[in-house]
C-alpha cells in the first residue's frame, strides 16, 4: 500500500514491532514500539502501558476505544513525518490499523469521538492530538448540511461538552455556537443548542 510506504521509506521511527490488543473486543494491531512510548507519561499509567516495553509479549489496552487509540497513533506518526529527516526505516512495520467504514457514520459519533478526544489531549497538553482532532472535527461539522433537525440530533454531545470542565471544552462550545449560529441562523436553532450557547457564553 501506498501508505505503508511511504511511512516505511520516511519514519524516524527505529523499533520492533509491538502487538497490541486494543479495547473489550481485543482488536490486535501491530505497531512501532516507539509511537507508544511517545505517549505521555499519564496516560500510558492511564491505559495501564508498562514502563519498559520488551515487544515479546501482547500488551493488552482494554479501557479505550479502538477508534481513539488509532488517531493517538495515527497524530504521533503524522508529527514524525513532518520532522523527518529522510532517515531510511530498518524495520518491517509501520503503523497497522484496521480500516472502518468511517463514511457511513452518522455525524453525532463522529463528533463525539472527535469531541472527547479533543478534551482528553488537551488535558494531557498533547499539543499534536489536540490539533489533530479538531481538525477532524471541524471538517465533520462543516462538511455537514446543517439543519434544525441536525442540530437537534446533536443534544447528547451539547450535554457532554458543557458537563465538561475545562478550557478545551468551553473553546470547543464557543466554536461550534459560532459555527452553527452564522450558518442556520437564530430561527432554527433547538431550545439544546440555544442551552448550548448560553452555556458557552456564560462560563467563563
Amino acid at each position: 500500500m501506498r501508505g505503508s510506504k511511504q511511512l516505511t521509506e520516511s519514519s524516524i521511527f527505529r523499533s520492533q514491532p509491538l502487538c497490541i490488543l486494543v479495547g473489550s473486543e481485543q482488536i490486535r494491531l501491530s505497531i512501532h514500539s516507539a509511537v507508544v512510548e511517545r505517549f505521555p507519561q499519564p496516560l500510558r499509567e492511564d491505559l495501564d502501558i508498562p514502563g519498559r516495553i520488551q515487544g515479546e509479549e501482547p500488551i493488552v489496552v482494554r479501557n479505550i476505544d479502538l477508534d481513539t487509540f488509532a488517531l493517538y497513533c495515527d497524530s504521533q506518526v503524522s508529527l514524525r513525518l513532518e520532522e523527518a529527516n529522510a532517515q531510511a526505516f530498518d524495520g518491517p512495520f509501520a503503523v497497522v490499523v484496521p480500516k472502518h467504514p468511517r463514511e457511513s457514520r452518522t455525524l453525532l459519533p463522529t463528533l463525539f469521538i472527535h469531541s472527547w478526544i479533543y478534551i482528553h489531549a488537551a488535558k494531557y497538553k498533547w499539543e499534536s492530538l489536540k490539533l489533530l482532532s479538531f481538525q477532524k472535527f471541524q471538517n465533520a461539522l462543516e462538511t455537514s448540511p446543517l439543519t434544525a433537525a441536525l442540530i437537534d440530533e446533536l443534544a447528547p454531545m451539547f450535554c457532554f461538552i458543557s458537563e465538561q470542565e475545562s478550557e478545551a471544552a468551553r473553546n470547543l462550545a464557543r466554536y461550534v455556537t459560532g459555527y452553527v449560529t452564522t450558518t442556520i441562523g437564530p430561527l432554527q436553532e433547538t431550545s439544546s443548542f440555544r442551552d448550548f450557547a448560553e452555556w458557552a457564553q456564560f462560563k467563563d
